[in-house]
Protein backbone atom coordinates (compact mmCIF):
# COMPACT_ATOMS: atom_id res chain seq x y z
CA UNK A 1 0.00 0.00 0.00
CA UNK A 2 1.26 3.29 -0.82
CA UNK A 3 1.41 6.67 1.00
CA UNK A 4 -1.41 7.40 -0.73
CA UNK A 5 -3.75 4.43 0.17
CA UNK A 6 -2.66 5.24 3.26
CA UNK A 7 -4.08 8.43 3.43
CA UNK A 8 -7.05 7.24 2.39
CA UNK A 9 -7.45 4.55 4.44
CA UNK A 10 -6.70 6.57 7.47
CA UNK A 11 -9.58 9.30 6.97
CA UNK A 12 -12.06 5.85 6.60
CA UNK A 13 -10.60 4.46 9.66
CA UNK A 14 -11.21 8.51 11.16
CA UNK A 15 -14.59 8.08 9.98
CA UNK A 16 -14.07 10.95 7.83
CA UNK A 17 -17.25 12.51 6.42
CA UNK A 18 -17.45 10.96 2.13
CA UNK A 19 -17.18 14.05 0.77
CA UNK A 20 -14.01 15.39 2.77
CA UNK A 21 -12.27 12.56 1.64
CA UNK A 22 -13.71 12.96 -1.92
CA UNK A 23 -12.26 16.72 -1.81
CA UNK A 24 -8.90 15.29 -0.16
CA UNK A 25 -8.14 12.93 -3.30
CA UNK A 26 -9.45 15.83 -5.69
CA UNK A 27 -6.46 17.81 -4.48
CA UNK A 28 -4.05 15.35 -5.11
CA UNK A 29 -1.09 15.29 -7.49
CA UNK A 30 -1.52 12.36 -9.57
CA UNK A 31 -3.06 11.03 -12.20
CA UNK A 32 -6.97 10.59 -12.86
CA UNK A 33 -6.55 7.06 -13.19
CA UNK A 34 -4.73 6.64 -9.51
CA UNK A 35 -7.26 9.45 -8.55
CA UNK A 36 -10.34 7.03 -9.34
CA UNK A 37 -8.39 3.96 -7.51
CA UNK A 38 -8.49 6.18 -4.40
CA UNK A 39 -12.01 7.16 -4.89
CA UNK A 40 -13.12 3.93 -5.09
CA UNK A 41 -11.00 2.51 -2.26
CA UNK A 42 -13.15 5.46 -0.17
CA UNK A 43 -16.26 4.92 -1.58
CA UNK A 44 -15.69 0.80 -0.43
CA UNK A 45 -14.94 2.04 2.80
CA UNK A 46 -18.28 3.39 3.49
CA UNK A 47 -21.22 1.74 4.79
CA UNK A 48 -23.96 0.08 2.56
CA UNK A 49 -26.81 2.57 3.76
CA UNK A 50 -24.47 5.72 2.90
CA UNK A 51 -23.53 3.86 -0.61
CA UNK A 52 -27.53 3.59 -1.16
CA UNK A 53 -28.25 6.83 -0.07
CA UNK A 54 -25.77 8.94 -2.13
CA UNK A 55 -26.75 6.87 -4.83
CA UNK A 56 -30.83 7.45 -4.55
CA UNK A 57 -29.79 11.21 -4.04
CA UNK A 58 -27.61 11.27 -7.22
CA UNK A 59 -30.21 9.41 -9.40
CA UNK A 60 -33.12 11.13 -7.84
CA UNK A 61 -32.77 14.27 -10.31
CA UNK A 62 -31.98 12.14 -13.43
CA UNK A 63 -35.20 9.65 -12.90
CA UNK A 64 -37.39 12.56 -12.59
CA UNK A 65 -35.92 14.49 -15.86
CA UNK A 66 -36.25 10.69 -17.73
CA UNK A 67 -40.27 10.33 -16.32
CA UNK A 68 -41.63 13.76 -18.01
CA UNK A 69 -39.56 12.98 -21.04
CA UNK A 70 -42.13 11.96 -24.03
CA UNK A 71 -41.86 8.06 -24.25
CA UNK A 72 -41.90 6.83 -28.22
CA UNK A 73 -44.53 4.48 -29.15
CA UNK A 74 -44.20 0.93 -28.22
CA UNK A 75 -41.93 1.84 -25.27
CA UNK A 76 -44.01 1.33 -22.40
CA UNK A 77 -41.67 4.30 -20.65
CA UNK A 78 -39.41 1.25 -20.16
CA UNK A 79 -35.39 2.87 -19.64
CA UNK A 80 -32.78 0.78 -21.68
CA UNK A 81 -29.85 0.36 -21.06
Amino acid sequence: MDFLETQVERMLSDRRPFDEIEDRIERMSVSDDKKAALWLLAWSGQAEWVRRRTVAEVLTPTVRRLSVLPQPEGEGGALRG
